[in-house]
């Protein structure tokens, strides 16, 4: 139970190395967004996802894989690097819940932001 960034915590957390899960995982997504909710057809409705997640059953899912050095992460639906940790902690400390306080915060955000470099690879060969 949480957001989308506690799911993806659990989803690294029970992730081997090799990228074999070590469990399976049930999502009660209770945060601002609710974006995992949305992109992997969860109920937004509290007592509808318990009944889902008591009843449903499983289903597979790809998973995302961030290296960073010596570093590994595993994640499910979405990854950010930088800006969107900026907005993340930036609607946190604006009332309510939903897209206005995002939308508020990316506005806010966009003023300070200066971009980085990246590589992407998809299925081991680079992003085109």
């Amino acid at each position: 139970m949480g957001g989308d960034g506690t799911l993806n915590e659990v989803v690294d957390g029970v992730t081997g190395e090799d990228g074999r899960p070590r469990a399976a995982v049930g999502a009660l997504l209770t945060g601002r967004g609710r974006d995992a909710a949305r992109t992997l057809g969860l109920p937004r409705d509290p007592h509808r996802a318990v009944e889902r997640l008591v009843h449903g059953g499983e289903a597979r899912r790809d998973l995302g894989l961030v290296r960073r050095g010596s570093g590994r992460r595993y994640f499910v639906t979405v990854a950010g690097a930088g800006f969107d940790a900026v907005v993340a902690a930036r609607a946190a400390a604006i009332p309510g819940r939903g897209t206005i306080p995002y939308l508020r915060a990316v506005a806010a955000s966009l003023r300070a932001h200066r971009p980085w470099a990246l590589s992407l690879a998809v299925d081991g060969a680079p992003a085109r």
